[in-house]
């Protein structure tokens, strides 16, 4: 009969050192050793998800809209990194201290403590805090943008989260904590909020890949802006160039945001665009 304790440990010992465990992805790792809600992690709900998380590039940006699932991604892909890594320090930022205690507590904890991956046998001597985990000989920090942690920690591996609302003098310093590191890692995300400006600014000087959605009408590919060539509102005046100059007397009095012929258009065909489909 076999040993159900010997075969837990040959588990846990392949995530973390096995051939099998070594040759997969990392969207791959996080789908096969990461759970959500007690279910093994998935990327169905957000396909262009897998993409991100298997980007190490060296300095990699992402501009987002909200609610996408990738604080999440991040949070997953950086367990990643230092579990399958020996000995690797990163630094997840987050622009204020409330909302680093509050990410850490409420969306890293129960992952770390729940997924068995993090857990192998001696790990309960491991250091694990709201501001510190510890994976093996590799230690995690997460932090607000303060100079103090900015100048204190080496790191392999920068994670700035929110990027915009961000300090972005304290952002540059922590780019001294890598001057020693073989991985030479910087990734940030955030939903931009000025031309120029963080993210944005980041984003000009990449490669400046995008997801497109194609029409299901006419084929054409399209990179959805928020414009009037995209964004069609029952109500709105012609004269309107900009949908930042909406204010809320006209979306009390002439828009209707419910209306069948609000929706985002094909640029090419002006047929609405199926924005939930994969």
């Amino acid at each position: 009969m076999s040993n159900p304790y010997l075969a837990d440990l040959y588990e846990r010992l392949d995530q973390r050192y096995g051939a099998q465990a070594a040759s997969l992805s990392t969207s791959e790792w996080i789908k096969k050793f990461t759970t959500l809600k007690e279910k093994p992690f998935s990327f169905s709900r957000y396909p262009f998800q897998e993409k991100i998380a298997n980007d190490f590039h060296r300095d990699l940006c992402c501009t987002k809209c909200s609610q996408v699932g990738l604080t999440e991604i991040q949070i997953r892909k950086w367990l990643s990194f230092l579990t399958r890594n020996t000995g690797v320090n990163s630094i997840y930022t987050m622009p204020f201290e409330k909302m680093y205690k509050q990410v850490s507590s409420s969306r890293m904890r129960p992952i770390i403590d729940f997924d068995s991956v993090f857990n192998p046998p001696g790990s309960s001597a491991w250091t694990r805090k709201m501001e510190l985990y510890q994976i093996g000989q590799s230690f995690g920090y997460v932090t607000g943008n303060t100079e103090g942690e900015a100048t204190s920690i080496p790191a392999d591996l920068l994670i700035h989260d929110e990027l915009d609302l961000s300090d972005q003098a304290m952002i540059q310093l922590f780019q001294s904590r890598l001057q020693n590191s073989d991985y030479h890692l910087t990734h940030k995300f955030s939903t931009p909020t000025l031309i120029g400006y963080g993210i944005d600014a980041a984003y000009k000087v990449s490669d400046q890949m995008s997801y497109l959605c194609k029409c299901s009408g006419c084929n054409h590919w399209n990179i959805p802006d928020f414009t009037p060539n995209f964004v069609r509102i029952d109500g709105l005046s012609s004269d309107i160039n900009d949908l930042a100059d909406i204010d809320q007397e006209m979306m009390d009095n002439h828009l209707d945001l419910y209306s069948p012929d609000t929706f985002v258009a094909c640029e090419k065909c002006n047929r609405p665009l199926d924005l939930i489909s994969p």
